[in-house]
């Protein structure tokens, strides 16, 4: 007869006491936090006339705010009730007041992790908007996307409105915690106020708000996406046609500095992949990534891409800040400009930077998130997409050096500076399609392609790095062209001799 060790009868009970004890110690430490918080706030700045805070109590904890002997309100921190992530996926730290009357008094942001937020935003202006919820009146709130602010901070808005879904939602959690619920114009039980932390917001996840509002912005982006997958299934098709394909490239390069760089702030950086690694190590949610719809249907579309051919769908053709580079080399090279040949030694050593420059940025991300989102800042997009260059003059030349270099260098902080590149770069090696076309005669003599790649993506022996294509399809032009590539040039003149010694044979 079969018998469980004895051992594993006790696992389930040791789980739960487990269970138990972490449920147990969690309110105290919630408690210990939110007073450690409190400490370094003053009292009248979270519930205005009070001159101190009673200890935390309650579940969620609560501090009563008093002046005097006298009750005015309480205050709780507001990822003890709820967690509404930002844009960088981290929870964000809000002290929030609520009067006697169940109307906010105070709102003081604590920690956040944004990276729009760190810098490039003026303090003031992210203070003004947090203080506008104050006077908020909770118990008069139906939902919470009709209280979200309109005039949101450009370049940020994702994080502003996590922000506010935070406060306003945390403090009808904690009216209905500790207020009562109002249900068909009767007051609530007792026994409903036990239960009203528990009762969910009628409101959908603001991602869902956030998606609706985008909808207009997400059909052109869905648009833009099916074209270049038109592009890329029919490039052959294309290639061999190079005035219409070189003018249809040109046009989606300005489409994607103007509209998704430039006008919908679609960017992906660094800090994204820094942040999804973060979120996989933590409490994953996708509601962190669904909040910014364009960013995160674009990250869909380079995974994909990538998978099935390289980084050069994104780094090529749908990143505004390459795109830049690239149109701004277009016009120095229309105006005479000479460009610069880097031997093939030094390039393939330069390369090398960036992908330090990930793992470096990687490495600091394990340990410290907040300080990897600040020397992220070594990514110029933010400046020059996002905010646009309306900034402080450091980071504008910062951002405008790699595009002065890029006019007699083409793409050339692609080629050896960016960390997005490189963390892309990376999974490239397991694409599982290698549609790009070459002779036998690539590299070995030839290397009219290698001399036209704009970012010497093509190696002496003729072989594609798929680490360094940005899939441009200059090469494939050239591969079509039967005046320009030498392999098709001499295959036409053989064909020539032969027809025309079968003409004197006959």
């Amino acid at each position: 007869m079969f018998h469980l060790p004895r051992a594993s009868l006790h696992r389930p009970a040791t789980i739960l006491v487990c269970i138990a004890l972490g449920l147990a110690l969690a309110g105290p430490v919630r408690a210990q936090r939110l007073a450690d918080l409190l400490g370094q706030v003053a009292p009248s700045a979270l519930v205005p006339g009070t001159d101190r805070f009673g200890p935390p109590e309650g579940t969620p904890p609560r501090a009563p705010a008093y002046a005097g002997n006298r009750l005015l309100g309480w205050a709780y921190l507001n990822t003890d009730v709820t967690a509404t992530p930002g844009y960088a996926g981290w929870p964000i730290l809000i002290l929030v007041g609520l009067g006697t009357d169940w109307r906010i008094s105070g709102v003081k942001l604590v920690e956040h992790h944004e990276p729009l937020l760190l810098s490039g935003v003026p303090p003031e202006r992210i203070d003004a908007l947090v203080q506008s919820y104050v006077g908020s009146d909770i118990d008069g709130i139906t939902s919470i996307a009709e209280r979200r602010p309109v005039d949101l901070i450009s370049g940020a808005t994702v994080s502003m409105m996590a922000i506010g879904d935070s406060i306003l939602r945390s403090a009808v959690l904690m009216f209905r915690q500790y207020g009562g619920i109002v249900t068909g114009g009767q007051a609530a039980t007792p026994s409903d106020q036990a239960d009203a932390g528990n009762v969910p917001l009628a409101d959908p996840p603001m991602w869902h708000a956030l998606w609706q509002a985008s909808s207009g912005r997400i059909a052109v982006l869905a648009a833009a996406l099916l074209v270049l997958t038109v592009i890329f299934f029919c490039q052959d098709w294309f290639a061999r046609r190079p005035v219409l394909y070189d003018r249809l490239r040109l046009g989606f390069l300005a489409f994607t500095l103007l509209w998704l760089g430039w006008y919908a702030q679609a960017q992906l950086s660094v800090v994204n992949v820094l942040a999804f690694a973060a979120a996989l190590r933590a409490d994953f949610r996708w509601d962190a990534f669904l909040a910014a719809p364009l960013i995160f249907i674009l990250w869909s579309a380079t995974a994909v891409a990538v998978l099935f051919w390289n980084r050069g769908a994104f780094c090529g053709w749908l990143c505004p800040y390459g795109a830049a580079q690239e149109l701004l080399n277009r016009f120095a090279r229309a105006l005479g400009l000479r460009q610069w040949a880097v031997p093939h030694a030094v390039h393939q050593r330069l390369g090398a930077i960036k992908y330090v420059l990930f793992l470096g940025l990687f490495g600091v991300s394990l340990g410290a998130f907040a300080a990897a989102e600040r020397l992220a800042e070594l990514e110029p997009f933010k400046t020059a997409i996002v905010l646009r260059f309306v900034r402080d003059w450091p980071f504008v030349l910062a951002a405008l050096a790699p595009l002065l270099a890029g006019l007699v260098v083409e793409r050339c902080f692609c080629r050896y500076l960016c960390p997005l590149g490189a963390a892309l770069a990376i999974p490239a090696r397991l694409r599982l399609f290698d549609w790009l076309r070459r002779h036998r005669d690539c590299g070995t003599p030839c290397q009219r392609c290698a001399h036209a790649c704009p970012v010497q993506a093509i190696e002496p022996d003729g072989r594609i790095n798929p680490n360094e294509c940005i899939q441009c399809l200059h090469c494939q032009m050239l591969y079509h062209h039967r005046d320009k590539c030498p392999a098709r040039i001499k295959g036409r003149r053989r064909q020539e001799m032969c027809g025309g010694n079968l003409r004197a044979e006959g």
